[in-house]
């Protein structure tokens, strides 16, 4: 609307709800990032293993809870070669050894429209750690049928579905760089003052991911399946043997769970 005084002339634009709040979404953005078979692929490239930081289910074929769930692709397979993963995990008790049991999977993938939410899936079917010259190797593993149910490339996290052989649906929220929040959400605001910035910054991340791990399995298990000791070296692993904090305990830590 245009109106003329003597002098003057004022020019007015009024916006529509529908308008202003399509401003309002377009500001804010969205977290959720559309992720292909390549883009997953390349972040693990570039980033390393991922890391299972929830699960909704105990792995029926373990008498024993995982933890230290590492996932990564095998690169030394040739380029016209099956994608490989390899899963590496130890037990509840362990987490403090440097020995992982490792399960190794052929990987394949089915593509619909790039999107955030149900545009990729995975298929796992267990191999032999080595498939040549061992064709005995005991093979480790659950084939599973994976579903990106969410992927957010600020939070570096995402979560997975499968159906259990019961019929249920299992969830996993998986991340990069967890030792940022390697501290048990539980002890979050009773730290000095001088870090609650810090732990409030924590405590935010993967935040987004967990909300929709727990739209997923709103009765999935949300303990931390990640601690300190999960990237132990062997120069760690020796001066934790040598002068082990006050309140370490190798008790829980057999030989069957190493």
């Amino acid at each position: 609307m245009r109106i003329s005084i003597p002098g003057a002339t004022f020019e007015f634009v009024f916006l529509n709800k529908h308008t202003a709040s399509t401003a309002e979404s377009a500001d804010a953005g969205t977290t959720g990032s559309p992720i292909t078979k390549e883009k997953f692929l390349q972040k693990m490239q570039t980033s390393g293993p991922y890391w299972t930081w929830m699960t909704s289910y105990q792995d029926p074929t373990q008498t024993q809870k995982r933890t230290c769930i590492s996932t990564n692709q095998v690169t030394e397979t040739s380029a016209d070669a099956d994608t490989v993963f390899v899963q590496k995990y130890k037990f509840k008790g362990c987490t403090w050894y440097t020995y992982t049991h490792d399960a190794y999977y052929n990987v394949t993938f089915e593509e619909d429209k790039p999107s955030a939410t149900n545009g990729l899936k995975m298929h796992w079917v267990p191999i032999a750690a080595t498939q040549s010259g061992k064709p005995d190797e005991k093979v480790y593993g659950t084939a599973r049928n994976y579903s990106f149910k969410y992927w957010d490339d600020q939070e570096e996290c995402f979560v997975l579905t499968y159906s259990s052989t019961a019929d249920q649906k299992e969830c996993e929220l998986l991340v990069w760089n967890p030792e940022v929040t390697a501290k048990p959400e539980t002890q979050v605001g009773t730290e000095a003052k001088t870090e609650e910035k810090t732990e409030a910054e924590v405590e935010g991340r993967f935040k987004t991911c967990k909300k929709h791990y727990k739209t997923e399995c709103p009765t999935g298990s949300q303990d931390v399946l990640f601690d300190e000791y999960c990237k132990i070296t062997e120069t760690g692993f020796l001066t934790l043997i040598t002068n082990p904090p006050k309140g370490f305990n190798t008790s829980s830590c057999t030989v069957n769970s190493q």
